[in-house]
């Protein structure tokens, strides 16, 4: 004869699966090894986020400088170039001019008897002073648009090109040329700076530290329930 349990009471659900004293509080945080490699990985995350946003910002820096550096360069370059145009111009107006030399022949004696003694050649000016011709007290003359080119080529180098000057004596190898040791130090930190203030903001404004509910529990809690 086969003995079959009486029936299970409708007020104890899952019998023998649970303590029949009390329902458990499927809301209780439990810390347990899921919940804290999720917590753990999360904060690693923010930690890998915070440090690339960190890395980019500084590398964009060091790019908008060099671009700019680069701009200067050019801008340097053609006054530099048109300073050399407008010079050479000058040279060439005033460069002594290449007399042909008369063929050799026979020349009779008659030819020398009433002709003047060979003067000397004008001495040659210096190459330097080309196109700067003096005045009347002998001076050389710098014409007006020729000044006005190295004056401007000057300023430019003292107010644009200072700048960059500057910050290549503070940070070497921020303008040009490789830095002596990485551009990222000190990136560490300021990822912690940066993490310790978000993490008290988020404290204050939430009143206290946000908890993470265990997955498991909250499954099972709404299978339990679904039986009821």
């Amino acid at each position: 004869m086969i003995h079959r349990p009486p029936p299970s009471n409708p007020d104890t659900p899952l019998t023998g699966v649970f303590p029949t004293s009390r329902q458990p509080d499927y809301s209780e945080a439990v810390d347990d090894p899921i919940a804290s490699a999720l917590r753990q990985s999360q904060e690693e995350l923010r930690r890998v986020l915070a440090t690339n946003k960190a890395r980019k910002q500084r590398l964009v820096e060091i790019a908008r400088d060099r671009l700019a550096y680069q701009e200067y360069m050019e801008a340097r370059d053609s006054l530099d170039k048109n300073i050399t145009t407008v010079y050479t111009k000058l040279q060439k107006k005033d460069a002594p001019k290449t007399i042909k030399k008369k063929k050799k022949g026979v020349v009779s004696a008659n030819d020398h008897a009433g002709s003047e003694p060979p003067q000397p050649p004008a001495p040659t000016p210096c190459p330097a002073a080309l196109g700067l011709g003096p005045d009347a007290d002998n001076k050389l003359v710098i014409p007006d648009t020729l000044r006005d080119l190295v004056r401007t080529r000057k300023q430019w180098v003292q107010a644009v090109g200072g700048v960059f000057d500057t910050k290549q004596t503070e940070s070497p190898g921020r303008i040009w040329g490789l830095p002596p040791k990485s551009v990222f130090e000190g990136i560490d930190e300021e990822v912690r700076t940066a993490l310790g203030k978000d993490k008290e903001k988020t404290d204050g404004e939430a009143g206290d530290p946000m908890q993470v509910d265990n997955p498991v529990d909250s499954t099972l809690g709404r299978q339990v329930n679904g039986l009821h």
